[in-house]
């Protein structure tokens, strides 16, 4: 019997219900839209840094539940 992963944090969530590849749409999509939204300045920056990491630890199979 398979052990399931109880408490999922919202990406694990999210990686569950779309896959891999639309995980990484949906981050993709957050990063285009903050990138226009947001000014640029040193902290958006880092947020979209944080994110594009994010997204290539989902495409590495890093947040399989």
């Amino acid at each position: 019997m398979a052990k399931t992963k109880e408490n999922l944090n919202y990406l694990e969530e999210l990686v569950a219900h779309l896959g891999h590849n639309g995980a990484a749409e949906r981050l993709s999509t957050w990063v285009s839209d903050i990138c226009k939204a947001a000014p640029a300045s040193k902290e958006v920056d880092d947020v979209v840094n944080f994110l594009i990491h994010l997204k290539r630890d989902v495409l590495d199979g890093k947040m399989d539940v």
